[in-house]
């Protein structure tokens, strides 16, 4: 079809290479289809959980563990949205003749009427699916290669997890605060003398 609109494959597709040689990321953003936008809003869930177990963990290991994970994402990272933006910056798309010309569809193929692969000068198939609301959306390469880069956030989780049920969650925390803040070491000779003093009285 030789539609511009995307309630057709080659229409969905020219709206995401029109954003892409825009370097139009809100625009990209809104040609991935519905499946490849909910697995940013996936990872995101999954950092939140994985931050909320690290407060399982003992005080003195929650700074090391909330920067393994990557957990201050979250100080400006709220929508999966924000966080696209973060790993898909306009800057980050390339701007080479080489590329933009390998992004001109060269065949369209329908697999069936939901799904159809376009096939780049630059050789990809990059594959479009029909959401819901019937408009033609890029699924392929983006969805793969996300979710590969995506896989080592959910090994942490796992990871975080498994050590929490080992070693188990913190008990006391008041006191190891008081541990890490040497608050024995650090108390005044009156106030020890006074405290023996105590104790000599109760006895």
């Amino acid at each position: 079809s030789g539609s511009d609109k995307p309630t057709e494959p080659a229409g969905g597709y020219a709206a995401f290479q029109s954003a892409m040689l825009n370097r139009d990321a809100d625009g990209v953003w809104l040609t991935l289809s519905s499946d490849t936008r909910a697995l940013f809003a996936d990872v995101l869930d999954t950092l939140r959980a994985t931050d909320d177990m690290v407060d399982k963990l003992q005080p003195s290991d929650r700074i090391e563990a909330r920067k393994a994970i990557g957990a201050e994402l979250l100080d400006t990272v709220h929508t999966p949205k924000d966080l696209f933006h973060y790993i898909f910056s306009s800057e980050n798309i390339p701007t080479e003749a080489g590329y933009r010309a390998g992004l001109r569809p060269k065949k369209i193929r329908i697999e069936d009427e939901h799904r159809a692969i376009v096939l780049t000068a630059a050789g990809e198939e990059i594959e479009m699916i029909q959401d819901e609301d019937e408009l033609w959306r890029v699924r392929s390469p983006l969805h793969e290669q996300f979710a590969e880069a995506f896989a080592g956030m959910e090994e942490n989780r796992a990871q975080l997890e498994t050590a929490i049920n080992l070693f188990g969650a913190a008990t006391n925390e008041d006191a190891e605060i008081a541990r890490l803040l040497g608050a024995e070491s650090d108390a005044k000779p009156e106030d020890k003398k006074e405290s023996a003093n105590t104790d000599d009285a109760d006895q």
